[in-house]
């Protein structure tokens, strides 16, 4: 399936008084995953390469969740797609000034994340010194009060998130983002197993997906089933728990940039 293109001058004509949102790839999983990469952590990056292709650039942005919050992942992932790849530009000053700090390897990439934003929040300017050597000229605060400024999602932007959420600590912020930040959150369900057949889960994994699925079903603005029946079961859980309605797209995950337009999104209930 061919993917929707977006055109940053369609949009602005469509109704010039949108602020159009800002479209975040939630890539927590694979920021943190140092092992071989398995099916969830390829859908996560695969997903990112291609958003990275079709929205504009102004328009999308990585993030993570760090510190209680998602925050903007400035060093972006060597993703697998080769387009994806080819559009990133070449490497900045500061990029460069990272990668002679601190190793480009994935135990470092949260390190790497971390000096990238402090030095992007402190940069003033770069240039070149009396060497011919590129320099960059920091202001770092002295106050005990100054924080570094960090970016991240706002009212109104959407949130794409596909990886091992129900792992993560912030499945448990998700209301809260749709309720008191205004967030839009396109999530993802792979499968229901075990809400379907809680005997073969070990301990109290079905009860802790079925608050996750629960969770998940309350908070959404879109849902991203990875099959038709992925979706029928999400579907019939929804309406045994009384969930309110939430679009649900089953069966290819190139379908998920149909949620990045408005007319996806059901009323906020």
């Amino acid at each position: 399936m061919r993917l929707p293109a977006f055109d940053d001058a369609a949009e602005k004509n469509t109704n010039m008084s949108l602020k159009l949102p800002t479209i975040w790839m939630n890539v927590t999983t694979t920021a943190n995953w140092n092992r071989p990469a398995v099916g969830i952590v390829r859908v996560e990056q695969s997903l990112c390469a291609a958003l990275q292709l079709i929205v504009p650039e102004s328009r999308f942005k990585q993030c993570v969740w760090r510190d209680g919050k998602f925050v903007e992942q400035f060093e972006k992932l060597n993703l697998p797609d080769k387009k994806a790849r080819s559009k990133i530009e070449e490497k900045s000053d500061v990029m460069r000034t990272v990668d002679a700090l601190l190793p480009n390897s994935p135990a470092m990439l949260p390190a790497r994340a971390e000096l990238h934003r402090a030095l992007q929040a402190l940069l003033i300017e770069q240039g070149i010194d009396e060497d011919g050597e590129d320099t960059l000229l920091l202001s770092i605060p002295v106050s005990s009060e100054a924080q570094a400024l960090e970016s991240g999602p706002t009212c109104g932007d959407v949130i794409v998130t596909v990886g091992t959420d129900w792992d993560q600590a912030y499945n448990n912020e998700f209301f809260d983002m749709r309720k008191r930040l205004g967030l839009k959150l396109i999530t993802c369900c792979h499968d229901i197993i075990p809400v379907l057949y809680p005997q073969y889960c070990v301990a109290d994994v079905a009860r802790q997906f079925k608050e996750y699925f629960t969770r998940l079903l309350w908070s959404s603005a879109g849902i991203l089933c990875f099959s038709e029946q992925s979706k029928r079961d999400l579907t019939w859980f929804s309406n045994s728990i009384g969930a309110p309605y939430r679009t649900m797209i089953g069966g290819h995950i190139s379908l998920a940039p149909l949620f990045l337009t408005p007319q996806f999104w059901p009323d906020d209930r």
